[in-house]
């Protein structure tokens, strides 16, 4: 039998078939879409992105569907991809802090044994979103000026600028070493000094930033104190 393709607008004739060229909303044509390069919170079923860096979105199609093309969004920000994989970097200075939708828009076709299967044109559409929240932190390079006091535990000293005090929530103190990181609060906007009564002389990094009521201003780090092992550091100790 001989087939004749007739092209006119968005249509294709074979023989007495007409099948229109449409994509058509679905429940779902895929087992899943994966995100990796964020972190998930799997208790409060959100994904977090503190940092920026390269991130991928993978998708898994239900058999007999072929991923055309994903679009990723997340605020004004948008990445588009052919096939199955998109990989991006997410710029957390293009993005303020706060809570956002992330979306994938998957467009899918089909062989599905029907006319239209055969010549590629059913397609479909699945849209999928996940709730994200940017919570970026801005770093610093100054050095916080220590002491260590008569029963050997660390003293950090930190300055912040009045203006400061009124969109003020909290500070957080973390000390790390090696793969191991504590943290402390302070919700007193007075405080500028912190005692580790805890530390054992191992050495490691203090830093203190500085968090606001409104999440959308980016916390920020006061500065860091180097402490090396056993000892304190001269040129970061304050003159008595």
């Amino acid at each position: 039998m001989s087939v004749f393709f007739l092209f006119t607008s968005c249509e294709y004739q074979l023989g007495e078939n007409f099948v229109e060229m449409e994509n058509h909303q679905v429940d779902s044509v895929t087992t899943s879409v994966d995100f990796y390069g964020f972190i998930h919170d799997l208790e409060n079923e959100i994904y977090v992105v503190k940092h920026s860096g390269n991130a991928v979105c993978e998708i898994y199609p239900l058999p007999g569907f072929e991923v055309e093309k994903q679009i990723i969004r997340l605020g004004e920000l948008e990445w588009e991809s052919d096939g199955i994989r998109c990989d991006f970097v997410l710029d957390v200075d293009r993005i303020p802090n706060g809570s956002y939708e992330l979306s994938c828009e998957i467009f899918a076709r089909t062989n599905s044994g029907t006319v239209a299967g055969q010549v590629g044109t059913e397609h479909y559409v699945e849209k999928r979103s996940w709730p994200l929240k940017v919570d970026a932190r801005n770093g610093s390079d100054k050095l916080l000026p220590y002491e260590i006091n008569e029963k050997g535990h660390p003293v950090i000293f930190w300055e912040v600028d009045e203006s400061e005090r009124d969109g003020f929530d909290y500070y957080t103190i973390e000390y790390s070493i090696e793969n191991y990181t504590y943290i402390r609060r302070s919700y007193d906007f007075n405080q500028r000094s912190f005692v580790d009564e805890k530390y054992t002389g191992g050495g490691g990094t203090y830093e203190v930033y500085i968090y606001f009521k409104d999440e959308t201003l980016r916390p920020y780090s006061l500065g860091k104190a180097i402490l090396e092992a056993n000892m304190s550091n001269p040129e970061n100790t304050p003159e008595k």
